[in-house]
């Protein structure tokens, strides 16, 4: 059984940098818990998930970084762990200034990630982790016509879902976010490579809505649960698109003035 700590835990010290280190000075924390079987004690060692550097730079062209933090969810695909983050970077400058370094400071504030965790030895995977500010960015440029109206970010990385791997070892998963309004389609390849949706379409978008939870059904179906919507929005995975919002409530109680 794995569990994880929600908020990122101190280093000592802080960062290898030292105490100014702030993009580096905390770890994200999973617990790995071994069920007992014949009188068998807990495992109580944690795995560490450690602090990443980041390709963008700040306004004053200095490379970044940031830490595993707001770890939402976890699933399991055959011996690896996929956990998301809220990756923060919490180191300035953050002051005004003309747009573009705005625009660079905005971009280190926080990233959505996922991290890798191998189950054979319950130890982070540092070269499989995907943080998808990056790819993302990466991808949008590289799409023959980019269009910068359709192009989002995963802001509140809030559920993963991960297939078992195919015969290829191959994993598709899916993952929801607030702050966008969509579900991003995740291809984690058998060599640790990933890929975020497919070109031109790299997000199943759903208008407007804030996903917090995701279940993939049988026949390339997805359920998703809405805080904005009182019903279940059916997916098409396979054509990465909404189909329907199906109502769940008989009654809505909250606009009821007798209550």
């Amino acid at each position: 059984l794995y569990a994880t700590e929600f908020f990122a835990q101190p280093l000592s010290g802080g960062g290898p940098g030292g105490p100014d280190d702030l993009d580096h000075s905390r770890v994200g924390i999973v617990y790995p818990i071994l069920l007992e079987t014949n009188g068998a004690p807990p495992d109580q060692n944690v795995i560490p998930l450690q602090p990443v550097d980041i390709s963008f730079k700040d306004g004053d062209n200095v490379a970044t970084g940031c830490f595993a933090n707001q770890l939402y969810s976890a699933a399991v695909s055959g011996d690896r762990l996929y956990v998301t983050s809220v990756c923060a970077s919490p180191k300035g400058p953050v002051e005004p200034g003309p747009a573009e370094r705005l625009a660079n400071n905005f971009k280190t504030l926080l990233h959505s990630a996922v991290f890798v965790v191998d189950t054979t030895n319950n130890s982070e995977v540092p070269s499989e982790r995907l943080v998808l500010t990056e790819a993302l960015e990466a991808s949008y440029g590289a799409d023959a016509e980019p269009d910068p109206s359709a192009q989002r970010m995963p802001l509140i990385p809030t559920e993963i879902v991960v297939a078992e791997p195919d015969v290829s070892g191959r994993r598709q998963a899916y993952l929801s976010a607030m702050g966008s309004s969509a579900v991003f389609p995740i291809s984690f390849a058998a060599n640790g490579t990933s890929s975020v949706g497919s070109a031109g379409q790299r997000f199943i978008d759903l208008k407007r809505g804030m996903p917090v939870g995701l279940a993939v059904l049988s026949q390339g179906r997805g359920l998703l649960v809405d805080d904005l919507k009182p019903g279940l929005r059916l997916l098409d995975l396979t054509a990465e698109r909404q189909v329907a919002t199906v109502d769940t409530l008989s009654r809505d109680w909250a606009h009821d003035a007798s209550i």
